[in-house]
């Protein structure tokens, strides 16, 4: 599943359908945007997949760990050090973080402590990441002719140079799903 198409690209641009001098340019980019969003915002694909992870627990009193992939689907299954708990004693939050449900419960500090293999992505892509990543290979096309330039004149010649690999309004869609916090190096 693509996050963008030849013909939604070809829609913005305004070039007919039936105009095809440009697709094969068109469909590197539409390949590169997709690329680019998907590592944007750190899903190896936006359709829903597994994944499993081992996760520390630095600090005592820990009652969230966050998740590396989001939007978080479901867990397939969660151990805390020795423990398998039931779905009522932890939930996973809008965060992408699971989250300890009793009051007054916390994870165990430890390394690797946590193993969980849970389920994320999205069952359809949104509206909005489809049009960032649609916006993408537009400014890609765009570029083509001018090679990164932002503005340029011709009387007392100037130039500036786009250095933006994402155009603003992309870039504003993708900040909604970038993680808001920093993980550890370990």
């Amino acid at each position: 599943m693509a996050l963008t198409s030849r013909s939604a690209v070809k829609s913005v641009l305004g070039i007919p359908a039936g105009v095809t001098r440009n697709d094969a340019l068109i469909d590197i980019l539409v390949d590169a945007a997709d690329s680019l969003v998907r590592e944007e915002i750190d899903l190896p694909a936006e359709a829903v997949s597994t994944y499993s992870e081992v996760l520390d627990v630095e600090f005592a009193g820990q009652r969230d760990v966050p998740l590396r992939y989001r939007p978080v689907v479901g867990v397939v299954a969660l151990t805390i050090g020795a423990t398998l708990p039931t779905s009522d004693q932890f939930t996973v939050i809008a965060s992408g973080s699971l989250r300890l449900s009793a009051e007054g419960a916390f994870f165990p500090v430890g390394r690797q402590i946590v193993e969980v293999t849970y389920t994320a992505g999205f069952a359809a892509t949104p509206a909005d990441l489809s049009h960032a990543a649609t916006l993408i290979a537009v400014q890609g096309f765009n570029q083509g002719g001018h090679s990164g330039f932002e503005t340029e004149r011709v009387s007392t010649y100037s130039y500036k140079l786009d250095d933006s690999a994402v155009p603003p309004l992309a870039q504003r869609i993708l900040n909604r799903y970038r993680r808001a916090f920093a993980r550890s190096a370990y």
